[in-house]
């Protein structure tokens, strides 16, 4: 908050601000660029002027800023491991002095509170990389009121699987059918899913009586897992933390961002990139070493509402079948009938010699 800074703190911030933000030089052309949008060509400006260049600049900052998301998402995805969503430990903090990736310097603890880690094999710890993208170091927080961070980038699929189902749950076989011709950034429309992740979702749906909700935590990981790069993995409740840097270095006393020499060392200790194991066990090509069979749905009780109606309907539709079925073996049954009586009362007029005789008669005249 510079309003809370003295003089000389503001000038050596300024002398300093390509180090400490190294995307200012782009952060001013885009700002040179607002003012020009809103106030274009005056070389002086009142009040009004400027109240609604701050305005603007305060709506259109989200998208500029993730444009700095986008580039730590680049640079994670040229460490990252096969196509997994991850980065090994190693390469993650190696880059900050091979690369001169400035951004991954966090200390590994933090990023564990953070659930950034994917520990699933403890000897060799990787970066989750949409993970990494939604830690609060990566935001920028203008005021005590809100913090601008990176967004969602699985938001846009999550909207497109709502609009084309319109429901809050779904069978695995409709989720496949959308999810394999929905592209993303990094994924191709009209792809074949890898057996493994079709069997984790038939899993899902099993577990809730044959279909999938879409508000819970078991397909937001297969989401994760059908877009590495783009969905988050959902941690278990209470597994992780939800701290900024500055508070978590007050509740532990520990730095949440290494020196660059601390981060040299540190890289040093780890197993070499060659000699780490591959990301886990996998289903097909699918990296699942994380994958927990366990469900926290947003809301409870409407999952459960919707689900009794949805059984009440099938009930209904059932006795619609079988109320069908019986009107028809009724009338089936009731033209048998009819067919025998009128059967049995020819044939009784047929043998009656009185019947006979008028017959008889009839043909005569």
């Amino acid at each position: 908050n510079i309003s809370a800074m003295s003089s000389a703190q503001v000038h050596r911030m300024r002398r300093f601000i390509d180090v400490l933000f190294p995307y200012w030089n782009a952060t001013k052309t885009w700002l040179r660029g607002v003012v020009q949008d809103v106030a274009p060509d005056r070389t002086t400006m009142v009040f009004s002027d400027v109240a609604q260049i701050v305005e603007a600049v305060s709506e259109r900052y989200g998208s500029q800023s993730d444009q700095d998301c986008q580039d730590i998402q680049d640079k994670l995805v040229l460490l990252e491991e096969g196509g997994t969503g991850r980065v090994k430990l190693r390469d993650f903090y190696e880059s900050v002095g091979s690369r001169g990736f400035w951004n991954f310097r966090e200390n590994l603890e933090y990023l564990k509170h953070a659930g950034a880690i994917d520990d699933s094999d403890p000897s060799a710890p990787r970066v989750i990389i949409p993970n990494y993208l939604q830690l609060p170091s990566n935001c920028l927080v203008p005021s005590d009121y809100y913090a601008i961070c990176c967004m969602d980038r699985c938001e846009s699929m999550m909207a497109h699987l709502e609009r084309e189902i319109q429901a809050p749950y779904a069978t695995a076989e409709r989720i496949i059918h959308i999810v394999a011709s929905l592209p993303s950034d990094s994924v191709p429309a009209n792809r074949t899913l890898p057996d493994g992740l079709v069997r984790k979702l038939e899993e899902v749906a099993a577990h809730h009586g044959g279909v999938v909700p879409l508000h819970g935590r078991l397909f937001a990981q297969w989401m994760h897992f059908a877009y590495p790069r783009e969905c988050v993995y959902p941690h278990i409740s209470n597994t992780t933390g939800g701290m900024s840097q500055a508070e978590w270095e007050s509740a532990t006393g520990l730095n949440s961002s290494l020196s660059k020499a601390e981060v040299a060392a540190f890289a040093e200790t780890l197993p070499a990139v060659d000699d780490a194991l591959p990301c886990g066990p996998g289903e097909g090509d699918v990296c699942m070493g994380m994958w927990v069979l366990e469900e926290e749905l947003v809301d409870v009780a409407r999952w459960h509402a919707a689900r009794a109606a949805q059984e009440w309907q099938r009930a209904s539709a059932a006795r619609q079948v079988l109320g069908l079925a019986a009107l028809v073996a009724l009338i089936v049954s009731s033209a048998a009938t009819i067919r025998d009586f009128v059967s049995k009362a020819l044939a009784a007029v047929q043998d009656d010699p009185v019947a006979k005789s008028k017959r008889q008669k009839v043909v005569a005249v």
